[in-house]
């Protein structure tokens, strides 16, 4: 049986989400290593049921003062969180919050480096003057995944 591996952003785009106010829960975090200062991606455990928690680790719900319940260290300061939600959860947001479609579609290039092969292609889509407008459409990869990626890079810069 075939798996669907779920699809995070990027560190850079969950420091732009949180910017930007995204605050939808998600069971994944990057988190602040408290040694070597990098950021790394990792779920949330309740700190006394050690089960798996979803919460908007950004904290723009207004909800840091519950913050000890749930994450394993309560000393820890919820400004070294960044909630890593999945690709599929930026494209729903993107849609509720601002009305944009963030897509990605399959073309069979004709010619070129990729010829014959499937390559992706995101776009964004909107509506101007009351009619459909593509705001962006992103260069050929070779998976939906990375079409994507880019397209919701290019999204966070310009809302």
């Amino acid at each position: 049986m075939q798996k669907i591996e779920p699809k995070y952003v990027t560190f850079d785009q969950a420091k732009w989400l949180k910017e930007k106010g995204f605050n939808v829960e998600c069971e994944f975090f990057y988190k602040k290593d408290r040694y070597n200062k990098d950021f790394y991606l990792t779920s949330g455990i309740e700190y006394k049921s050690d089960k798996n928690c979803i919460w908007d680790w950004n904290m723009n719900g207004g909800q840091s003062g519950l913050l000890s319940k749930v994450i394993p260290y309560p000393n820890d300061d919820s400004a070294l969180y960044y909630s890593a939600p999945e690709q599929w959860q930026i494209v729903e947001w993107a849609f509720q919050k601002y009305k944009y479609s963030i897509e990605a579609e399959m073309n069979i290039p004709e010619s070129g480096e990729n010829d014959g092969c499937y390559v992706f292609n995101g776009v964004i889509k909107g509506s101007e003057d009351y009619k459909l407008k593509i705001f962006y459409k992103s260069k050929d990869y070779p998976t939906k995944e990375k079409a994507l990626s880019d397209t919701i890079s290019h999204f966070l810069t310009i809302i």
